[in-house]
């Protein structure tokens, strides 16, 4: 990880991540996949996925809002 300060304002610290820091980054998501994957997606029978899937529609919409740089609100 990089920590920048912009010239126009001293205020702000920006932070970076290094190609490292992606490296990391991209096997942490695999590793947290996988564990999703099987504490929950295998625990379910795969003739009920089509209903989960439609029981959590709305709150995968909502998640997306909040993701970051995402514009939402009034």
């Amino acid at each position: 990880m990089t920590r920048v300060r912009p010239e126009g304002d001293r205020r702000v610290l920006l932070v970076e991540l290094t190609p490292t820091g992606r490296e990391r980054l991209g096997a942490a998501r695999a590793i947290h996949r996988d564990g999703i994957a099987h504490d929950f997606g295998d625990q379910i029978p795969r003739t009920q996925l089509p209903a989960l899937v439609d029981a959590i529609a709305g709150v995968r919409t909502h998640a997306r809002s909040l993701r970051p740089g995402s514009v939402s609100g009034p």
